[in-house]
């Protein structure tokens, strides 16, 4: 086997162990942000159309918090994902919070047109949530609880099928 052929196999084989280990349930300690089984940070922001939106004003119900921007694909691409989702779970209780990371609130407008987002969006101008949430890169979603606490998060895109099992999991939470 030639140098450069194992050279690639071990770089593949780390990053797949790299990425085989960065989602722990019980453990996340070592992750940025707050960590699963802690308090929601509380927050309050303006929506798209100027009103004020605070977490704490959805105690008692299921909140799915997404950090996400315009110009991110995965962030596009969980979009229509998170719109059935909450279609799907309003009346059940369920809350999506679309956190639009630090862009100006004209390019927000003209992307929610096209992907006929129905769920709050809301505007950190200032990175104030962002920072709060310690969000090293977008989309990033927390899960939190009818209580107010974090029960997952996850760094990176998600599918219907995650999305779904993730409220799945919250919704059999008893209060």
């Amino acid at each position: 086997m030639n140098k450069g052929l194992l050279k690639l196999f071990v770089v593949v084989i780390v990053i797949t162990l790299l990425f085989s280990c960065t989602k722990k349930k019980e453990d996340d300690a070592g992750l940025p942000g707050p960590n699963v089984g802690s308090p929601a940070p509380l927050f309050t922001l303006k929506d798209i159309n100027g009103k004020e939106v605070s977490l704490n004003d959805f105690k008692g119900k299921v909140v799915l918090v997404n950090f996400w921007a315009t110009w991110c694909k995965p962030c596009q691409e969980e979009m229509d994902d998170l719109e059935s989702a909450y279609r799907k779970n309003n009346d059940n209780g369920l809350v999506i919070l679309g956190v639009d990371v630090r862009e100006e609130k004209k390019d927000v407008v003209e992307f929610l047109k096209k992907y006929k987002v129905t769920y709050p969006i809301l505007m950190d101008f200032d990175g104030k949530v962002v920072k709060d949430y310690q969000v090293m890169g977008v989309p990033t979603t927390y899960f939190i609880d009818r209580d107010g606490i974090i029960r997952d998060r996850i760094f990176g895109g998600m599918n219907e099928l995650v999305i779904e099992a993730k409220l799945d999991d919250l919704f059999s939470i008893k209060k």
